[in-house]
């Protein structure tokens, strides 16, 4: 009868633009087991993979690992290992893996098999090599990299909005007009300097005015271009995407290649400096930037205090409402209106229509005088409490049951492992089998202390709750002594009980202001009108807690 092998074979995309297709190894596979006389169970195959993404996060390579563990063929062939991979982890991972469920590895090229102990040795001799080529073939990238970057030329990446790469390599301004504009990418970039620089504009009106002109987008630009995303990521300007623009050195005629490592956020011992053709000079630069930051300092964002903050949330798009004020004869007014009606250009550019604006004093008065009604009769609010203080307390002792069974579990793994180096040494098993054993305890040991950390951190959250339901259990008393008077509570404090009674406000399209609050024994019978500074008729409705 014929061992049943499965088939695996892989191209990255590198090397499908280079012509090598998948089927090659395919036919040199079928070709192989037709002379050693080997059922085919399967083949997989990854195309467009990389030979460093792991073995069981490539698509098919995760397919074929299920199937080896169930025992589904004995053997896997490959053309060759580098289609395992050309990383040394990833091919000693994928071989222990197979080792683990018993199953052989034959490569066609190459004259050895895990079958034996000559083939064990020459894999992972080859595996090394592997691993080493590929270390090499990037130090060889890097440096021709940098030989380019010294030279001025492109080297990867998205071209900077208002540039191109022409056929030699070199950046040079993009000056051809945008279809259906009478100007260039250069020329709008140009424009943006001058506004900042000498017009005293700001961030938020050159995006507006980008915007009602139609100018497309670095991404929004035929992705035919070289250096320009294919996708669009973002179709019409914002205020911060300008900012960065006009602080980009390259503007002015400098580009630091290799200026920072973008996993560690450092500086690289390997930048070069170069330059590059200016759309604006030096002090035009400047100035431009000294205006963002002169805005910034003028600009300042509210400081102020909001009772409410954090709790009101839009019923149409879903987004804060942002606390902010106007000024009258007799003081500050505060009021909540849709973040992203307020600032559509921090969103995707589309204002809310929710036009709802939430005075905060009308809204204080209201939900304050449902709580002290509420703190009145707390006999139903204690019930609650003394409710959701038991369910804490079985949930916290079947949670503390659980982490002492994980930790006896993890207690047996050290009299697993002493057996097994007892079998070993006595030769009662092989290397090979012992050293499977204990990388099986390690999986088993690492599944059982991740499974053991999250029973502990429900435990701290269920320990963290019950500690604020005792807290609210004994301030009752004294809450209802508080609340008597509102004007004689301090605000911060006033915050702070909206916060533990309160779990979110939600402001509708037609002015209604819902209240749902953190305990079931709030009664939703109160409404009241003129909360909002709508037209429409306000209501502002309480709802329990679901």
């Amino acid at each position: 009868m014929a061992l049943k092998v499965a088939v695996y074979a892989r191209v990255s995309t590198d090397e499908q633009r280079e012509k090598q297709t998948i089927e090659t190894q395919v036919e040199k596979a079928k070709d192989f087991c037709r002379l050693h006389d080997l059922e085919v169970y399967d083949f997989y195959l990854d195309e467009g993979i990389s030979g460093i993404t792991p073995f069981e996060e490539r698509p098919e390579g995760k397919r074929l690992l299920e199937d080896a563990a169930q025992k589904k063929f004995s053997t896997v062939v490959i053309y060759k290992l580098d289609r395992v991979g050309r990383d040394i982890l990833v091919i000693r991972s994928f071989l222990d893996t197979l080792a683990k469920y018993g199953v052989a590895f034959r490569s066609i090229t190459e004259p050895f098999d895990t079958s034996t102990a000559l083939g064990k040795s020459f894999m992972e001799l080859l595996g090394v090599f592997a691993g080493f080529e590929r270390s090499m073939i990037l130090e060889r990238s890097k440096a021709g990299m940098e030989r380019i970057a010294k030279e001025g030329k492109y080297t990867g990446g998205v071209v900077p909005y208002g540039y191109k790469v022409n056929e030699e390599g070199y950046y040079e301004p993009d000056e051809e007009p945008i279809p259906g504009l009478n100007l260039s990418p250069a020329e709008i970039v140009r424009k943006i300097y001058t506004w900042l620089a000498y017009e005293d504009k700001t961030l938020l009106w050159i995006a507006k005015k980008l915007n009602q002109m139609g100018v497309p987008t670095n991404y929004s630009l035929s992705d035919l271009k070289r250096g320009k995303r294919s996708k669009n990521l973002a179709s019409f300007w914002r205020p911060t995407h300008i900012g960065r623009l006009v602080k980009n050195e390259f503007y002015k005629g400098i580009h630091r290649w290799g200026k920072r490592n973008h996993k560690t956020k450092k500086k690289s011992s390997g930048e070069v400096e170069r330059k590059v053709p200016a759309l604006v000079d030096p002090k035009t630069w400047e100035l431009a930037v000294e205006a963002i930051r002169r805005n910034r300092n003028q600009n300042r964002p509210d400081h102020r205090t909001y009772l409410f903050s954090g709790l009101i949330r839009c019923q149409t798009c879903g987004h804060i409402f942002i606390g902010n004020y106007y000024k009258t004869k007799s003081g500050e007014v505060k009021y909540y209106r849709c973040a992203k009606r307020h600032s559509p250009m921090n969103y995707d550019g589309v204002k809310c229509p929710n036009s709802t604006h939430i005075r905060e004093d009308r809204l204080d008065t209201e939900i304050w005088e449902n709580v002290r009604r509420w703190l009145d009769n707390p006999e139903e609010a204690v019930e609650e409490l003394i409710e959701r203080e038991r369910e804490l307390l079985k949930e916290s002792n079947e949670q503390v049951k659980k982490i002492q069974e994980l930790e006896e579990e993890l207690k047996a793994f050290s009299d697993k492992k002493e057996r097994a180096a007892y079998t070993f040494i006595n030769g009662l098993i092989t290397k090979e089998s012992y050293e499977n054993l204990l990388a099986e305890f390690e999986i088993q040991e690492r599944k059982i202390k991740e499974e053991l950390q999250r029973y502990q951190e429900l435990l701290q959250r269920n320990y963290s709750e019950q500690d604020a339901v005792s807290i609210v259990m004994n301030s009752l008393e004294k809450l209802r002594e508080i609340v008597k008077d509102k004007d004689a509570v301090p605000y911060e404090l006033r915050r702070s009980i909206y916060r533990l009674l309160i779990q979110n406000i939600i402001a509708h399209k037609n002015g209604r202001v819902e209240v749902i609050y953190a305990f079931k024994s709030f009664k939703s019978e109160n409404t009241r009108s003129g909360v909002c500074s709508s037209n429409q008729k306000e209501i502002c409705r309480v709802r329990n807690r679901t």
